[in-house]
This record gives structure tokens, sequence and C-alpha cells, in this order.
């Protein structure tokens, strides 16, 4: 089990603003989902989302970060600002279809790297 984990609605990569967000912090990772980004101009007919990657809706990406990052962090309000990412190059990744998928993924990346649900 670790030592700190935070879970927040807050969209920590990907910089088109999603509908969807859901972000983790996990003792040195960051675990970020992110999806539903929906076209700002009028759609004439068709689905009026956009992909987030290719041929994905969402997507589960995990990064490594400052490891004492959420133990500094644990006020709630603190929760929603960017952990200090060490590189951007995730280290992990999962494509998601729909919200069911993308939420799955998420916790199942989190079990992975020894958090909880």
């Amino acid at each position: 089990m670790p030592k700190h984990q935070i879970t927040c609605g807050s969209q920590h990569h990907l910089i088109m603003e999603c509908q969807f967000h859901l972000s983790t912090f996990i003792d040195g990772i960051l675990i970020s989902t992110v999806g539903e980004y929906i076209r700002k101009l009028p759609v004439e007919e068709g689905d009026p989302r956009e992909t987030v990657g290719l041929d994905r809706f969402y997507e589960t990406y995990v990064f490594n970060t400052d490891d004492d990052w959420t133990e500094k962090k644990t006020e709630l309000y603190e929760a929603y600002r960017h952990p200090d990412v060490i590189d951007w190059s995730e280290i992990d990744a999962r494509p998601a279809q729909t919200v069911v998928e993308a939420t799955t993924n998420h916790w199942v990346v989190v079990d992975e790297h020894g958090g909880t649900q």
C-alpha cells in the first residue's frame, strides 16, 4: 500500500480541454486519464467528439514525478496543482473508447502501481 495517494478530478496532461478527467498521485507517479474532447465549432452531423490520440477518445498515461511531491502536497486544494513531473514521456499508456473503459483502465493502472480505488 502506498504511503501517500491523492485522487482528484483535475486534468493533468493534454492541452486540449476535455470533459472527462481523473488523476491519481501515488508516491513518485502521476496517473492521468482524460477524454471526451468536444469540438467547439458547430457540428452539422455525426459525433461531435474529437479523438485525444490516434484512434481513441480517452487515454490513461502514467508519468514519473518528484518522489516526495504527494507528501508535500496533502491539502485538498493543493491536489489540483500539477506535481513536479520529471519527464512528460509516459511510462505506461492505455487507450479507451468509452468512459467506462477509461475509468476501468485508470483504476487498473492505479492498482498496478500499488494504489487503491
